[in-house]
């Protein structure tokens, strides 16, 4: 089956992107990470369950140990491909599900407009003024902490800013033609959102997605960091700073620097994605 070419308004969008250096670089090194935090453990094997105090605190360049080791004796190198793994994984499908609920009720509440629309944007800036990480400090002292509820919590708190872009698309998109026509041959309010509103709002709803990714990964680092994240032996960037913080004074750095450095390089290149994905979009609003 032959492919669908593109349009020339695709053509320009990915054109756009690829002559964007910054969101081309961010995408590079988020490539890295990913490939270092799942393929990595897969060859540079490493007991990240075992304690072993005998060889705590190693310097990097040990043998066997090229980061060194912490204070319980676990690989430095591998703690980080670990770490990554639990917080990629949160951070991303905490994510993904702000970007479903603010979705879904920024465009019930622009399609449907009036009391409606009111009564839903109301109690999502009521939400909104709400310190978040106040409120995610407050919750996760109330649960168990795990992979499941740490995303759950995080995206439950997180789609309000989603819902107010994508309320302000299903606006614009309610009134084009297409959509008068659809309401005219009978069409359903929810078959419409879903057919005509998502899918013309996804730029939007992509572009938030990207940076709820990176407010993810702070707000589970000072969860981390807290101590009301993932306990051990689990693994986590910010649980390696926060225990890491307890040595640093004795000269151990190797238990801050690396993690707070991939930390800094991730968040920096999913928000250089973000920016080059809202550069591209704001090129295509124009040429609508």
């Amino acid at each position: 089956m032959p492919q669908r070419p593109l349009s020339p308004l695709r053509r320009r969008l990915l054109a756009r992107m690829g002559r964007n250096r910054i969101a081309f670089v961010g995408a590079g090194v988020l490539v890295l990470i990913i490939l270092f935090c799942f393929i990595g453990p897969l060859l540079y094997h490493t007991d990240q369950t075992h304690v072993e105090f005998g060889a705590a605190n190693l310097s990097p360049g040990t043998k066997g140990h090229s980061l060194g080791t912490d204070q319980s004796g676990y690989d430095v190198l591998g703690r980080l491909m670990a770490g990554g793994q639990t917080s990629l994984i949160v951070c991303v499908s905490s994510a993904a599900l702000a970007a479903t609920v603010g979705s879904l009720v920024g465009a019930i509440a622009g399609f449907a407009g009036g009391v409606i629309d009111s009564i839903i944007m109301r109690f999502t800036d009521a939400l909104l003024s709400l310190p978040q990480l106040f409120v995610v400090i407050v919750v996760a002292t109330m649960i168990v902490p795990s992979r499941l509820s740490l995303i759950i919590l995080i995206g439950a708190l997180s789609w309000f800013s989603t819902a107010r872009l994508v309320r302000g698309e299903a606006l614009r998109i309610r009134n084009l033609e297409y959509v008068d026509a659809a309401r005219v041959a009978g069409a359903r309010s929810s078959s419409t959102i879903f057919r005509h509103v998502l899918p013309n709002a996804v730029g939007v709803i992509v572009v938030s997605t990207t940076f709820q990714v990176a407010d993810a990964i702070l707000l589970l680092a000072s969860l981390d960091f807290l101590g009301l994240g993932i306990p051990p032996p689990a693994a986590s960037w910010g649980g390696m700073l926060t225990s890491g913080l307890d040595y640093i004074a004795d000269g151990y750095w190797w238990l801050i620097a690396p993690v707070g450095v991939l930390i800094v390089i991730t968040v920096t290149a999913v928000n250089f994605i973000g920016e080059g994905l809202r550069d591209a979009l704001e090129v295509r609003l124009r040429e609508r």
